[in-house]
């Protein structure tokens, strides 16, 4: 994970593609390294802390913590990854919007129902890969499957 963490910092040189899917993934599957590494994660979508800026990457590090929200969200909610996730919800990028919202589902968190309400009209089309599968779906789509996770 230190390794992860090296290649998505701008000093080691790389990019660090496909890294931050790695580490959700590793997360989901590995309490203890979950319990040390979700805080750093999700700042990496703090701006006021690693925050990264490249777009491919923040679409990386919003699909992982969907991934990890679905295995413990409760740790999410520790890291207070909501508040660092709802603002991709006003992106500009399509992508980011959408994994926002597929991420919200997975936190399971009330409070952003408003936000989800607010993207219920917007037909754009990204594709995300969930479970095995990559599927097409539409922001509303995504909007709409998140609200009814958050209201069970």
């Amino acid at each position: 994970m230190r390794r992860f963490m090296w290649q998505l910092n701008e000093e080691s040189g790389g990019i660090g593609w496909g890294i931050p899917e790695v580490m959700g993934e590793v997360m989901a599957r590995h309490e203890i390294l979950a319990r040390e590494f979700a805080p750093i994660f999700v700042s990496y979508l703090d701006e006021g802390g690693n925050c990264l800026e490249f777009e491919p990457l923040q679409a990386g590090v919003l699909w992982a913590l969907g991934r990890l929200a679905r295995a413990r969200p409760d740790l999410l909610k520790a890291s207070f990854a909501l508040q660092h996730v709802e603002r991709f919800t006003h992106s500009s990028c399509s992508l980011l919007r959408g994994l926002a919202v597929w991420t919200l589902g997975s936190l399971g968190a009330p409070e952003s129902l408003p936000v989800l309400r607010k993207l219920a009209n917007d037909l754009t089309k990204i594709s995300i890969f969930k479970g095995e599968a990559l599927e097409t779906r539409s922001i509303s789509e995504l909007a709409e499957e998140a609200a009814k996770k958050i209201r069970l």
